[in-house]
């Protein structure tokens, strides 16, 4: 009899052991599967987003008309002479800013508001000029691309493209 209650105690206590082990081993997968699926994700795995660009047209500001010069009638107009070979209709570029930019301003004077800001290199189409004002030849310039970008500017500032 003592044989007989031997092998039910051994056969109980494989069978706890067996299922001490299950039941742990259970517990250690949900442990990890728990860990890893709520742990946040690194900032080096992450995604890296591909960069898009969307051009929205919006509102833009139409400028004032270049204001009319009157010229005086005469039998023979004399050349304007500035300090450049500049014409209506010549391709500019802006130069000699250092960076700083020139200003593109609504009437051919610096008192008046500026329109924007041309920097280095940028290029222009002459449509009016040359005024003289204040000690400078003013010319007023558009982008070829966009017309509303436009104003006066002084020709100290400008090289033809050629």
């Amino acid at each position: 009899m003592e044989e007989k209650r031997k092998k039910t105690w051994s056969s109980i206590w494989t069978e706890t052991v067996i299922t001490g082990t299950a039941l742990v081993t259970i517990l250690l997968l949900l442990s990890v599967f728990f860990y890893l699926y709520f742990l946040p994700e690194p900032e080096g795995w992450a995604a890296v987003p591909t960069a898009s660009i969307f051009v929205i047209e919006g509102p833009t500001a139409t400028p004032p008309a270049p204001t009319a010069t009157t010229i005086a009638q005469a039998t023979e107009t004399p050349a304007i002479v500035t300090g450049t070979d500049i014409k209506i209709n010549t391709l500019v570029q802006i130069i000699g800013t250092d960076g700083e930019g020139l200003n593109l301003r609504t009437e051919p004077n610096t008192a008046s508001s500026m329109q924007f800001l041309g920097y280095d290199l940028e290029m222009f189409k002459v449509v009016d000029g040359p005024i003289f004002s204040e000690g400078y030849w003013w010319w007023y310039l558009e982008t070829p691309v966009e017309h509303t970008r436009s104003g006066w500017a002084v020709e100290d500032y400008l090289e033809i493209i050629e």
